[in-house]
């Protein structure tokens, strides 16, 4: 394209939409049963909305390795409790706290909440289908690294 309109491109965009689009595929391809990509209808995207009132439990971890945050203070509150549920699923202890935490409404142009709805979702079962388990590493290994 640079050769063709004879000068260099530029792609300004926010990290965190780039992010989505892995996740968007993944999710569209494991979670095939949907209506369309703003509906919540697959087998792991229906119980989505109600996840944050089932109890965690333990389950097999995985191991993921986050970046050190400096100031936590700089991260938003999704940014937060993906930290937060990653070290959940790594160690597979939950506090009592943070089974109490709303991961927040389901929201189409959020996809780091429908990201933390899908780790909290998996929290709370200790035998998960395997696209659960193959959304729950990709997220938890890939996504929140990035």
């Amino acid at each position: 394209m640079e050769l063709i309109l004879n000068r260099p491109l530029q792609w300004f965009v926010c990290q965190l939409h780039a992010n989505e689009l892995p996740l968007r595929h993944l999710l569209a391809h494991v979670d095939i049963t949907t209506t369309g990509p703003r509906s919540l209808t697959g087998e792991i995207r229906k119980p989505l909305t109600g996840c944050e009132k089932l109890s965690v439990v333990s389950s097999t971890p995985i191991e993921n390795t986050l970046c050190e945050v400096s100031n936590k203070k700089d991260l938003s509150t999704d940014q937060l409790y993906l930290m937060e549920i990653c070290e959940v699923i790594n160690c597979c202890h939950c506090r009592e706290s943070m089974s109490k935490i709303n991961p927040g409404k389901v929201c189409h142009s959020r996809w780091l909440r429908i990201a933390n709805r899908i780790l909290r979702f998996n929290a709370a079962h200790e035998n998960s289908s395997e696209a659960l388990l193959t959304l729950t590493t990709f997220i938890s290994k890939v996504y929140a690294s990035m």
